[in-house]
C-alpha cells in the first residue's frame, strides 16, 4: 500500500537536500513552477544515522521540491514507478497555494 505526503516549511528551517543519499533526477515544469525531482533510497542505518530534519520520512520515495517566497514545498509519493512520479506532477499542477490570512 502507497502514501503521498505534501508539505511546506520556511526555506531557513529545510535541510540542503529533501533525503539522505537521495538522487537528483533533473528539473520539471508543475503547473506554475519549476521543480526538482528526486529518488530517495529506502530506509537504512545511513538514512537512520544521518536524517536530521525529517529527511528520513522520505525514504523509498519519489519527491517533487520546489521554492515560492521563501517556502520550500516537497511533495512525495512511496515507491520509485513511472506511475508515481507522473502522480506527483498532477497533484503539483492541481495545488493553489494560498497566503496566510487570506482564507
Amino acid at each position: 500500500m502507497g502514501h503521498l505526503s505534501i508539505e511546506a516549511r520556511p526555506e531557513v528551517d529545510t535541510a540542503p537536500n529533501p533525503c539522505v543519499g537521495g538522487a537528483r533526477l533533473g528539473n520539471v515544469t508543475v503547473g506554475l513552477w519549476t521543480a526538482t525531482e528526486f529518488t530517495c533510497p529506502n530506509d537504512s542505518v545511513i538514512v537512520q544515522r544521518e536524517a536530521m530534519h525529517g529527511e528520513g520520512a522520505h525514504a523509498g520515495h519519489v519527491l517533487l521540491e520546489w521554492n515560492q517566497n521563501g517556502i520550500d514545498y516537497v511533495a512525495g509519493a512511496h515507491g520509485h514507478t513511472s506511475v508515481n512520479r507522473e502522480l506527483l506532477r498532477q497533484v503539483v499542477t492541481s495545488i493553489t497555494l494560498i497566503p496566510p490570512g487570506t482564507a
